[in-house]
C-alpha cells in the first residue's frame, strides 16, 4: 500500500489530466542532428564538450573544434573568419547539407543539423562595426557615426549562427525568424538554412557542466515547485507589451498547476525575499541584480528556467553583475537573456516562451520560437536540448519525492479550469493527508486570485504552522501582510514591524525592512535653508 493514499488516487487521474493539455509537443530525439562547437585552443572547452555528447548520446563525429579567441566580445571580421566560414566549411566537408541558389540567394536546401550547442569559451557577442567617421557637430573632431535605430551590426554570435545557412545576407539590423510563433518540431518543419542554438557556457567550467548534469537530472524528475512572477507596473506606450507578457506567464503557469506568486507592485520582490522552491522565475526592467538574488542563500530547483528581461542581461557570464550571470550562479538551467539593446518587440516573448516550453517542447524550440529576429541580440543559455516538461501520460520521478506539487498539478489540471470549488476541496484534502504547507500555501494563493483575502488568509495561516523553515513561514506572513496592504499600507507596516523580532536572525529579514520601507515610507527631508545674500 501507498504511504500516501491521497497522491495515489490522484496519481490514477494523471492519465485523464495529462489528456486535457492541448497541443501537446511531438518529442523528437535531436541528439544525432545536434552538432556541438568548442574552442580548439582551450582543452577545458573540448572536454566539455565530449562530456556533453557523452550525456546526451551525440555522437562524436557531431564535435567541431574552432580555434578562435579566448574572449566573450570580438569583431565582426574574427566572427567570420574563426566561426562563421569554418562552420560553414564544416558542414559542407562532413556533408550535413546541401547549398543552391535560389532567388539569387545561396542558401542551404537540405540540412541534417538541427540544433548547435555552443561550449564555454567560444565567443558571446560581435562588436558594432562602425561605417566612415563623421566630424562631431560642435568639437568638429572624427568620431564614429552611429548606426540608425534598428541598423546595428552588433550582435550575439548564438543569434548571427540562427542563419548559418544562408548567405550574403546584410550584416546590418535584425532577420526575420521564420520559426517564430510555430507550434510544431523544428524538425518538421522547412527551414533547412535555419539552425537552433543554445549555449552552455557560465561563470566557470563547473558551472556550465552543471547546466548539463541539472538538466538530464530534471528530466528524470520532473521540474516542480512554485513560479515566482515580478511585475513592474510598466502600462505606458510600448511597455505596455512587456508588463502583459508577464502577467500572461502567471496565468500560463498558474493554467499548468504550478503554485504561482505574483509580486504586481512596481519595485522588484524585496530585497532578501524569501523565494523557496522557485522552479519559475520571470521578472522585468531592473538594471542590476536585486530583490532576493543578492542574498547568497538563494537557489533555484535543480533545472530552473528563469529569465529577467532587460536590454543588457547577458553582456557577460564570466561576471557577477549581470542578469544572467547571477540567474545561472543561483542555480537556473535555462535562461534567457539580450547581449546588446535588442528593443522590445525584438526580444524573446517571454510568455510564448512560457506556453511553449510548458507544451513539452526542448529550451532550443521553445527559445526560438518565442523570439522574432535572428541576427540580432537574443541568447538561450542551457542544454538546448533540455525538455523540463515532457508530454506523458504519468508524472515523472519518485511519487513520494514533491508529492504535493505533483498531487497540485493533477488536481488542477483535473478540477482547476472547471471546479474551482472541488479543487480547492482537494487541496485541503491533500494538506491533510500530506501534512503540506506547500498545498495549503497554494491553496491560499488560488483564493487570492479569486479576491476572497478571508480563506486565503487563513490557509497561509495552515501553511505557517506546518512549515518549519523561517523562511518558509516567514514567507506566509508576507502573504498575509500584502493582503492588508491592498486596504491599509500603514497597518501592514505596522504588522511586519510586529513580526520581525521572530525572523531577526535569518538574512531574510532584511524583505521585511525593505517591505516597511516601501508602505510607511519616511517623510521627506526638510528643504535646506536658503542661502544668505551677500
Amino acid at each position: 500500500m501507498m504511504r500516501f493514499p491521497l497522491l495515489a488516487a490522484l496519481l490514477l487521474l494523471a492519465l485523464s489530466a495529462s489528456s486535457a493539455q492541448t497541443n501537446s509537443a511531438k518529442v523528437i530525439d535531436y541528439a544525432p542532428a545536434t552538432a556541438v562547437i568548442y574552442n580548439s585552443s582551450v582543452p577545458e572547452s573540448k572536454a566539455l564538450a565530449e562530456f556533453y555528447c557523452a550525456q546526451r548520446s551525440i555522437p562524436k563525429a557531431n564535435l567541431i573544434g574552432l580555434d578562435c579567441p579566448q574572449k566573450e566580445t570580438i569583431s565582426r571580421q574574427e566572427y567570420e573568419a574563426w566561426i562563421r566560414d569554418p562552420l560553414r566549411k564544416q558542414f559542407t566537408k562532413r556533408g550535413w547539407w546541401k547549398l543552391a541558389k535560389s532567388d539569387g540567394a545561396k542558401r542551404a536546401t537540405t540540412n541534417k543539423i538541427k540544433i548547435v550547442a555552443l561550449m564555454r569559451d567560444i565567443p558571446l557577442r560581435i562588436a558594432e562595426e562602425y561605417g566612415a567617421k563623421v566630424k562631431h557637430p560642435e568639437t568638429g573632431q572624427l568620431i564614429n557615426k552611429k548606426p540608425a535605430t534598428g541598423q546595428q551590426n552588433q550582435a550575439s554570435v548564438d543569434s548571427e549562427l540562427m542563419l548559418l545557412g544562408w548567405y550574403d545576407l546584410p550584416s546590418n539590423g535584425a532577420h526575420k525568424n521564420r520559426y517564430h510563433r510555430q507550434d510544431t518540431a523544428f524538425s518538421e518543419t522547412a527551414l533547412p538554412w535555419m539552425i537552433l542554438i543554445g549555449r552552455i557556457d557560465g561563470i566557470s567550467y563547473t558551472a556550465a557542466r552543471t547546466l548539463i548534469t541539472d538538466a538530464i537530472a530534471a528530466e528524470k524528475s520532473g521540474l516542480w515547485g512554485k513560479a515566482y512572477i515580478d511585475l513592474a507596473q510598466k502600462t505606458q506606450g510600448a511597455y505596455a507589451t512587456g508588463e502583459q507578457w508577464i502577467q500572461n506567464v502567471a496565468s500560463t503557469a498558474t493554467g499548468n498547476g504550478i503554485p504561482t506568486i505574483i509580486d504586481p507592485h512596481k519595485p522588484r520582490f524585496a530585497h532578501h525575499y524569501p523565494m523557496s522552491d522557485a522552479a519559475i522565475y520571470f521578472g522585468w526592467y531592473a538594471k542590476k541584480p536585486d530583490g532576493p538574488f543578492t542574498n547568497p542563500r538563494m537557489k533555484f530547483r535543480q533545472g530552473a528556467i528563469a529569465c529577467h528581461l532587460y536590454s543588457f542581461s547577458a553582456t557577460t557570464l564570466r561576471q557577477h553583475h549581470t542578469w544572467a550571470s547571477i540567474l545561472l550562479q543561483r542555480g537556473a538551467a535555462a535562461v534567457l537573456g539580450n547581449v546588446y539593446e535588442p528593443y522590445l518587440s525584438l526580444t524573446h516573448q517571454l510568455d510564448l516562451f512560457t506556453a511553449r516550453i510548458l507544451q513539452g517542447y526542448c529550451f532550443a524550440e521553445a527559445s526560438h520560437m518565442a523570439i522574432p529576429a535572428a541576427s540580432w541580440m537574443g541568447v538561450a543559455i542551457g542544454d538546448p536540448l533540455y525538455r523540463p516538461f515532457r508530454p506523458q501520460s504519468s508524472l515523472p520521478g519518485d511519487p513520494k519525492i514533491d508529492s504535493d506539487y505533483k498531487a497540485h498539478k493533477v488536481a488542477y489540471l483535473r478540477w482547476g479550469r472547471t471546479d474551482p470549488k472541488q479543487f480547492r476541496m482537494n487541496l485541503v484534502k491533500g494538506g491533510v493527508s500530506l501534512k503540506s504547507a506547500n498545498l495549503f500555501e497554494a491553496l491560499g494563493l488560488s483564493f487570492l486570485q479569486d479576491n476572497n483575502t478571508i480563506d486565503a488568509n487563513t490557509a497561509f495561516e495552515k501553511a505557517a504552522a506546518i512549515y518549519t523553515t523561517p523562511t518558509d513561514i516567514l514567507r506566509q506572513r508576507i502573504l498575509q501582510a500584502e493582503i492588508i496592504r491592498k486596504t491599509n499600507p500603514l497597518a501592514a507596516a505596522a504588522y511586519l514591524r510586529g513580526i520581525r523580532p521572530t525572523f531577526a536572525t535569518i538574512p531574510e529579514v532584511k524583505a521585511l525592512d525593505a517591505l516597511i520601507l516601501t508602505m510607511d515610507p519616511p517623510p521627506p527631508p526638510p528643504p535646506a535653508p536658503a542661502a544668505p545674500q551677500q
